[in-house]
């Protein structure tokens, strides 16, 4: 079930405050390739550096710290290709919760490695997501063990938006922020609803291209559109 409510710039704070000490501060790096192809700075945050190579940690740390110890010792279950697995998994092996991931058995080797080398039990099962996603489902009903969605529910929300947090206290004058390669637009989204809090007005949100998609496509994406500053700053989150 999505969120019910949005969260406030409070709850942002209070996130980053949780998951602080865990996860990695990462950097705000300028592309002079898209700085020249849009015409407008653009600087990548580089959440391809963070600890598990992406931003899903953020928000699995921030919901899994705040389990009960009831809750803790029935462990976590999550459903995953890859990122959301390996941000489950790391988690967990912080608080010390036994983890249960579930993941496609075609997902990708390294990612399935990573899972399985922070400590997490790893089930290779389904053709396709669908199939995983139940049968993670299934063990959670069957187990008590908690399931840990990738995305929608609050808390996992006020994680992730951190990244938008940091954004705005590395550059206060960033104009707009973009997500790529984007898949499900779970990122910008949070993103947005920071610059939104903080500036009291909210930016035009657009899908970015994945990677093997064309050069030209990314600048149609990161363009400046008419009402944007000219000669301010863009972001674009990247991760792995």
């Amino acid at each position: 079930m999505a969120p019910s409510k949005l969260p406030t710039l409070e709850e942002f704070y209070a996130a980053a405050e949780r998951v602080g000490g865990q996860i990695t501060k990462t950097p705000m790096l300028e592309s002079h390739w898209l700085t020249e192809l849009t015409g407008s700075p653009v600087f990548f945050k580089c959440e391809n550096l963070q600890r598990t190579g992406a931003y899903k940690v953020r928000g699995a740390y921030n919901l899994m710290s705040q389990l009960s110890s009831e809750e803790k010792k029935r462990g976590v279950v999550a459903a995953s290709a890859g990122n959301h697995a390996q941000g489950v998994a790391l988690a967990a092996k912080l608080l010390g919760i036994k983890a249960t991931i579930f993941m496609p058995v075609g997902a990708s080797l390294p990612k399935y490695q990573a899972t399985v080398d922070y400590g997490a039990n790893v089930v290779l099962t389904g053709a396709i997501f669908d199939e995983t996603l139940a049968a993670a489902q299934d063990f959670t009903e069957q187990t008590g063990a908690v399931f840990i969605p990738p995305f929608d529910h609050i808390d996992i929300v006020r994680g992730q938006g951190t990244v938008g947090l940091e954004i705005m206290e590395q550059m206060p004058d960033v104009q707009r922020a973009e997500h790529a390669p984007l898949r499900r637009g779970h990122a910008v989204r949070q993103d947005v609803e920071h610059d939104r809090l903080i500036r009291g007005r909210r930016l035009p949100q657009r899908a970015s291209p994945r990677r093997d998609r064309h050069a030209v496509e990314m600048r149609q994406e990161i363009q400046i559109r008419p009402g944007d500053d000219a000669n301010g700053p863009a972001a674009v989150v990247w991760r792995g």
